[in-house]
Parts: C-alpha cells; sequence; structure tokens
C-alpha cells in the first residue's frame, strides 16, 4: 500500500494508474484516495477558476464556451488561407502523440463510474448517462476504451499499446499518468470525493479548442479521431456535470460549503488534467507520402500568415455581428439525461458538507450523500430476468461460461436493485472493457431506461 508521503512522488500516478487499470478491488481506493487529497492540496495553492458565486456559473460556463468556439473558429479561417497544420505536421509525429497519451484517453471519463451506483437519484442520471455513453452502452463499437486500443494496434503508437492495459510503458510524459490516476482515483472514491468529482467532470465536459483542432488534424492525416476524443467530447461532452449540480445545490445543508468543494474540483482538472499537445514545429520534415496531406485540399497557397491571422480576426468579429455563419462544429452527441426518464419527487435535503478539519485530521471529508435519504425506491415484485436455474447449492458450479454466469446470477436476483448493484461492479473502468463488462453495460442501459 502507498503510503502518503508515496503519493506524493513523481512516479505516483504511473503506480496508481497501474494499480486501478488491473483491478476494480475496493481495497485500492485508500491509496487512490490518499493521491487524491495530494492532488488536491497542489491544486488549492493555485489561482481559482470558478467564479466566486454559485448564481454566477452559468454565464461564466456560456463565455468560457463562446471562448473556445471562437478560437476553433480562428483556426479554422487561418486553416483555410492555407495555414499549416498546429499540432501534427506528419503522420509520424501524431502517431508519437496518440502513444504517449494512451493512459489519459483510455481513462477519460472513467471518474463518472463514481456515481454509477446513485442510479435512483434523479439529480445524478445525467452524469450516468454520460458514462453510459462512454462505455458505448455495451457495445463494442462505441466503446471509448476498445475504440482506442484498436487505434494503437492499428500501428498509431503500437509500440505501447499495452500502456492502457495496466501495463507502464517507458517514455511516457508524467501528465499523461497523472490525468489517468485522477480519473480512476475519482471513480474509486465518488462518495468521499463527491463534490471534487462533479467539480472535475464540470471542467472535463467544456468545449475544448485544442481537442477540436487536434481531431481536425488526425481526421486530415486519415487517423481515426473518434477514437482520441468523440465528437460530442471534444465540443463539450453534454452538460451533465453542470444538469446534476443544479440539483444537488438544492438539497444541500450549506450549499455555499458544497460549491466551494466543486470549485476544487474543477481547479484540479485545471491544473493537474491537462495533457499538452505537442507543436507541429517539433515535427521532422514530412516523409514524401505524408506531405500531401500538410494542407487542405483545395486552400489557398502561400498567403501570408499575418493575412490569415487578419481574416480570422476579422470573421469573428463578423460572426459575433450576426453576418458571418458560425463555426462548424462536431454534434454533440451525448443526451443530457437518459432518454424516457422523468423527474422524480424532490428528494430530502442532504447533509452539509465537512469542510477542513482541524489541524492534524484529514483536509478533505466525504461528502454524507452517499448515506442521506435517497429518494424511495421501489422494490421489484419478481426477479429481473425471469428465467429458472436450479435451486441446489452446487448449481453455481455448473456454469463456466463468465456471460451465463452473469445471466444466472441476474436471474437470482430478487429486486432491481440487487440486480443493479451486481452490474454496478462490472461497470468499473478496469472491467467495463471485457465480454462481463459491455454484457453489463448493456442490460444496465436498459435498466436504467425504464
Amino acid at each position: 500500500m502507498l503510503t502518503p508521503a508515496a503519493t506524493a512522488v513523481p512516479e505516483a500516478p504511473m503506480r496508481i494508474y497501474a494499480a486501478l487499470s488491473d483491478t476494480a478491488e475496493p481495497s485500492r481506493a485508500a491509496d487512490a484516495a490518499a493521491f487524491l487529497r495530494t492532488q488536491l492540496d497542489a491544486a488549492a495553492a493555485q489561482p481559482p477558476c470558478l467564479p466566486v458565486r454559485y448564481d454566477e456559473l452559468a454565464g461564466w460556463i456560456a463565455h468560457h464556451a463562446q471562448t473556445a468556439t471562437d478560437a476553433y473558429h480562428r483556426y479554422q479561417v487561418v486553416r483555410e488561407f492555407g495555414a499549416p497544420r498546429r499540432h501534427f505536421a506528419t503522420l509520424a509525429q501524431a502517431r508519437q502523440f496518440l502513444r504517449e497519451a494512451a493512459p489519459a484517453r483510455l481513462a477519460d471519463g472513467a471518474s463518472l463510474y463514481g456515481v454509477v451506483e446513485r442510479w435512483d437519484d434523479v439529480d445524478f442520471q445525467p452524469m450516468i448517462a454520460s458514462y453510459l455513453e462512454q462505455l458505448g452502452n455495451g457495445v463494442p463499437d462505441r466503446n471509448r476504451y476498445l475504440l482506442y486500443r484498436d487505434l494503437l494496434a492499428s500501428g498509431a503508437g503500437s509500440a505501447s499499446a499495452d500502456a492502457g492495459a495496466g501495463g507502464l510503458s517507458v517514455g511516457l510524459p508524467l501528465a499523461s499518468y497523472r490525468s489517468a490516476a485522477l480519473e480512476l482515483s475519482l471513480a474509486h472514491n465518488g462518495d468521499d470525493f463527491l463534490p471534487e468529482l462533479i467539480g472535475y467532470n464540470l471542467a472535463r465536459q467544456q468545449p475544448s479548442a485544442e481537442l477540436l483542432v487536434a481531431r481536425h488534424e488526425l481526421t486530415e492525416l486519415g487517423l481515426h479521431a473518434d477514437a482520441f476524443a468523440g465528437a460530442g467530447v471534444a465540443a463539450g461532452s453534454g452538460p451533465s456535470a453542470l444538469l446534476s449540480l443544479r440539483g444537488v445545490m438544492a438539497r444541500v445543508g450549506d450549499p455555499a460549503a458544497f460549491y466551494r468543494r466543486v470549485a476544487d474540483g474543477f481547479r484540479l482538472h485545471a491544473q493537474a488534467a491537462h495533457l499538452p499537445l505537442p507543436s507541429a514545429g517539433d515535427a521532422a520534415a514530412p516523409l514524401p507520402a505524408e506531405s500531401s496531406a500538410a494542407a487542405p485540399a483545395g486552400a489557398p497557397a502561400g498567403r501570408p500568415a499575418a493575412a490569415a491571422a487578419n481574416a480570422a480576426t476579422a470573421a469573428t468579429a463578423a460572426r459575433q455581428a450576426g453576418s458571418q455563419p458560425a463555426p462548424v462544429l462536431p454534434p454533440d452527441t451525448v443526451a443530457n439525461r437518459a432518454p424516457g426518464r422523468s423527474a422524480q419527487a424532490v428528494p430530502a435535503p442532504l447533509p452539509v458538507p465537512d469542510g477542513p478539519a482541524d489541524a492534524g485530521g484529514p483536509k478533505h471529508q466525504g461528502s454524507q450523500l452517499a448515506t442521506a435519504d435517497a429518494p424511495r425506491r421501489v422494490r421489484a415484485e419478481r426477479p429481473v430476468i425471469r428465467h429458472h436455474f436450479p435451486a441446489d447449492e452446487h448449481a453455481w458450479e455448473s456454469i463456466g461460461c463468465e456471460l451465463r454466469l452473469l445471466e444466472a446470477r441476474l436471474a437470482s436476483s430478487d429486486s432491481k436493485e440487487e440486480a443493479m448493484a451486481t452490474l454496478s461492479r462490472l461497470l468499473a473502468p478496469a472491467l467495463q472493457h471485457t465480454p462481463a463488462g459491455l454484457m453489463a453495460a448493456r442490460i444496465y442501459t436498459q435498466l436504467f431506461n425504464l
């Protein structure tokens, strides 16, 4: 087990990532919690990111989303005027980056697993729907983890494809492991760090000009950009964290204290989860086979950079004045809430989260939301999957297939709550891409949408 001091060393993110991406054992959560506290302490020394007042948050988010949109629009304009790619001059450089980014991209969105067991709480359903979308709702061809792993195996960084399966590869930047370790640590400590988890995803789900640009350039180079960042992720993966925050803020006993911890989580993402993109100028000269992809088809050649920049500025001003079309953004494909779900009765107020403790005590305490009164559950009268299995005490031993065993366990469930608990364990980041995890995601999605 890692000691508190060990979680502060540079190699700690690599150890946390290796441990949590290989197993879903709860025993690993204590190490991850210590790592989270260390990272939150470091982020607390940085200037705040969110506005101090919660009632200013929506306007602040809208402003920064527009800023990201404008930045991507300026990029589109200068590319149309013949500017070279910003990050990837060659296919080899893009593949090298995808290799280095493997831990971070494979764990992207994993923190949302921290709320999966709150499926019957209407306020957390938007975040759960976002997590299910990350899992492809159990469809392998839509599972983000499997898409990126296939991208690595196809040659885009195949030298370290094992880094995404719990292995550690020499030479990868620590920033990639730090982002992955944060996601996985929050995933396994969702109850104790619930405000920080919401704030972290609030930051992660903001539109990102960098991700939009990277997607654009990876597509030009013929790589599977959706495996790097889905269209909805790059353009702002749905406001699920904001929707959940609005519901929870109406329930907590001390909204101001809860919001301060949300701001800590937002700052944590801003300070520790940023994965820098390379500069195209750092790449070697493109190979002959790659040089034809250096500029977009039909782009004017030889246009001075200053002219392109002036055109971008003018185009942005014209668009803001209403005379220029908006930039072409990938569609946001993540639903705000699971389809078919309606608002439930307003749950009972939640207790105020613990604030910083006295000297010598833990600074980041649990939010106590796990023990608060949840919306009333309706217990199913019959098993979820009605299929008869022998009642003999040795009958389970005769089931050799993992998927048949899962089916048997679900069939023996006495209620929807019991079935969802069984499925939730298989949705853990270390298991969600396995055959049993994919099957669990499909069944969980069906029950979640009932």
